[in-house]
């Protein structure tokens, strides 16, 4: 390719074009040989021998060019054609000598290039390089981007034109997948549901998406050029902002790059509200750039707290609570959560019953008894109640207790916890038992006969 920039570059490096206008204005030359020389027959033949081998060269460098290469003269007829244009447009050199340039052309701009070609033969340049991107046509009828380099020539009183042309239909293709990826990367740019942003080694703003503008409400246009820190970094931050920075450039060294860190940020407001921001530097051509992705956490942040107040709630909630309340994972219905209540009914301590099931604490008849209860509530995915069940704490005493078991379900209705809420009824139950027994007592008595007075 080196071969045809030099046929195409005409205004910087034209070696083979000036020998081969040499060889055309030499050719010329002897085929205009002088009056005195023409009345000299003597001197015919040497000229007639420089004038071939001249010819013969100029032949070999055309055909010898790596590019395509013809001749058109001042009425716009092909006067000479290589070996390159025949393969790059399908004709036979035979086919083209002597045909209009327009056979060349597709029909859409054939009708306006014989003026646009006179125009040239009136006012002659030079022209090649970039910006000289045509169409041209082939003999199948297919069309071929080309890159065309015109030279102008006098021939003859005449002005002949030189026309190199190279195939560029790999650059085209590469320049549109260029393209198409530049769009795809512009599409998720804009599409990205967080705020991208990229800076330059001053800091300045180079790329502002969308989501940047929606987020800290500066258009892209305000935000094109100026300095990140004077926009969005609370003015309290902007001087340890700017020297981390510059101690990044300076030695390539950072605490927060390619790393998800927590940092207040500024609107154009004046607002100020938590991000989370990632920064990934990267080289560009000589220069490192930085692209920031911010994402606006202030709603994350609330619903957290709302989460926490809600959590803190509950647990103050279970922790008040008279009643036992217990939540074993429905996997090994171990222990997972127990509130104070449970501890000192039960007698032992929260960091002794987590993680434990109920064979690490009661005798094997009751661990069976509340296992099995636990699988019917589990498997039925319904409230289990049992009014009364017997429990023998840690000291060996036995209370009594009415237990209620609720399975709790994730958003497909499987169960992931068992919670349990036991009430303590022993005392209850005894004074029920009390009651009974003097009733029966009482009824007992009014069943004997009784004495008659004499």
């Amino acid at each position: 390719m080196k071969a045809c920039h030099l046929f195409t570059k005409l205004n910087s490096e034209r070696p083979l074009f000036d020998r081969l206008f040499r060889w055309w204005r030499n050719i010329a030359c002897l085929r205009k040989p002088s009056r005195q020389a023409r009345s000299q027959d003597s001197t015919q033949g040497p000229n007639m021998t420089k004038l071939t081998h001249v010819e013969e060269q100029f032949r070999l460098v055309v055909e010898s060019a790596p590019c395509g290469m013809l001749i058109v003269d001042a009425d716009g007829m092909i006067t000479v054609v290589n070996r390159q244009v025949e393969t790059l447009l399908g004709y036979e050199k035979s086919e083209l000598i002597g045909q209009a340039v327009e056979v060349l052309i597709p029909e859409r701009y054939r009708a306006h290039h014989p003026a646009l070609r006179q125009g040239y033969v009136q006012r002659p340049s030079v022209r090649a390089g970039a910006g000289r991107e045509v169409v041209g046509l082939r003999k199948d009828g297919t069309e071929i981007p080309m890159e065309l380099g015109l030279t102008p020539i006098n021939l003859d009183g005449g002005v002949h034109v030189i026309g190199t042309i190279v195939d560029i239909t790999e650059r085209k293709r590469a320049e549109a997948t260029l393209l198409e990826q530049k769009a795809l990367l512009r599409e998720i740019v804009n599409g990205a549901l967080d705020a991208i942003v990229t800076i330059d080694a001053g800091g300045s703003v180079l790329e502002w998406n969308p989501q940047a503008e929606s987020i800290f409400g500066f258009s892209r246009d305000e935000a094109m050029g100026r300095r990140l820190t004077d926009m969005i970094i609370p003015a309290r931050y902007r001087e340890a902002h700017t020297m981390g920075i510059q101690r990044f450039i300076g030695t390539g060294q950072t605490t927060i790059l390619r790393q998800r860190i927590e940092i207040t940020a500024l609107r154009k407001n004046g607002d100020e509200f938590p991000v989370e921001l990632t920064v990934v530097p990267f080289q560009f051509g000589n220069q490192v750039l930085c692209s920031s992705f911010i994402r606006d956490i202030s709603e994350h942040k609330r619903t957290l707290e709302q989460l926490r107040q809600s959590s803190a709630f509950i647990e103050s909630v279970l922790e008040h609570l008279p009643n036992m309340v217990f939540v074993k994972d429905a996997k090994d219905l171990r222990f997972v959560r127990f509130n104070k209540a449970g501890e000192k009914l039960l007698g032992y301590s929260r960091a002794e019953l987590l993680g434990k099931n109920d064979y690490d604490f009661f005798p094997k008849v009751a661990a069976d008894f509340f296992t099995t209860k636990d699988r019917e509530t589990l498997r039925s995915k319904q409230l289990t109640d049992i009014p009364e069940e017997p429990l023998q704490t840690k000291s060996k005493d036995v209370r009594i207790l009415h237990t209620k078991k609720i399975p709790i379900c994730d958003s497909a209705g499987e169960p992931l916890y068992l919670l349990g809420i036991s009430e303590d009824i022993t005392e209850r139950k005894q004074v029920e038992r009390a009651l009974l027994e003097a009733r029966g007592s009482q009824q007992g008595e009014e069943r004997l006969p009784r004495q008659h007075e004499p």
